[in-house]
């Protein structure tokens, strides 16, 4: 590991648009991004959060997590 990261982590884009929000997800390096799910935007804003949330809870607690979210 360079000497100037702290620790590897990997990090979550989050991509909102119109119709659909595209997740991303780095490698454990965080140089490097794939996409990796969408979810449908349609329907009330705090379900929708709701989905988020349970996508972000899933990866944190995956051995190798997940250092941030970037929106």
């Amino acid at each position: 590991m360079p000497a100037w990261y702290a620790e590897w982590m990997r990090f979550l884009g989050v991509d909102y648009g119109r119709k659909r929000i595209g997740l991303a997800l780095s490698d454990a390096t965080g140089m490097l991004a794939r996409p990796w799910k969408t979810i449908a935007a349609q329907g009330a804003a705090d379900a929708i959060a709701r989905t988020l949330a349970t996508e972000i809870e899933l990866l944190r607690c995956e051995p190798d997590g997940i250092g941030a979210v970037v929106v």
